[in-house]
């Protein structure tokens, strides 16, 4: 069977793949590094399921190429119904990751008492204040489903503040809290 010819002229087409494909791959890398750090990741199936969704509508958009039987409007709209999804993967996995590194934190913080914590640790209120209000923001930007490139990118950028925070709770300042 021969390779059909697949052209991507379309400007609106080429914006919606690559805006699937970054958000894709960055969210692979964030299932990844979470089930590296979170136990019952592997169990969390919202994101597989939204991912599960993306491609179905992605081989109709294939499908439509190679079978001529889809109008530009129709083609568009499995792409932006794949990136719809794609979007709600990411957001369920940063809310995930944010629930679950707050609840590693806390976990941690429980077992020391909470002067010693105050006495040591000066960031505590700032770290746990900027995970939560994160969280939330997470939270609440998927009620309201303001899922679009400009949010993506304002969210993976106070994630990544969030995985920095735990990163640095990890390798300094727990040390200082167990000294």
């Amino acid at each position: 069977m021969s390779e059909p010819n697949v052209s991507l002229t379309n400007t609106a087409e080429n914006k919606l793949i690559s805006e699937i494909y970054e958000i894709y791959f960055y969210n692979k890398g964030l299932v990844i590094w979470s089930e590296e750090l979170l136990e019952n990741m592997k169990f969390f199936i919202a994101p597989v399921l939204e991912h599960r969704d993306a491609f179905d509508h992605l081989m109709n958009y294939y499908r439509g190429i190679v079978k001529k039987s889809m109008s530009e409007e129709k083609l568009n709209g499995e792409l932006e119904s794949a990136l719809h999804h794609e979007y709600r993967a990411f957001f369920d996995v940063a809310d995930y990751i944010c629930i679950g590194i707050r609840t590693l934190m806390n976990g941690y913080l429980k077992k020391l008492s909470k002067r010693k914590v105050q006495k040591n640790w000066d960031k505590y209120v700032e770290v746990n204040k900027e995970i939560y209000n994160t969280s939330t923001a997470i939270a609440n930007m998927r009620k309201e489903r303001r899922m679009n490139q400009k949010s993506f990118n304002e969210y993976k950028e106070k994630l990544e503040i969030v995985k920095t925070l735990y990163d640095d709770f990890i390798k300094k300042d727990l040390a200082i809290l167990n000294g």
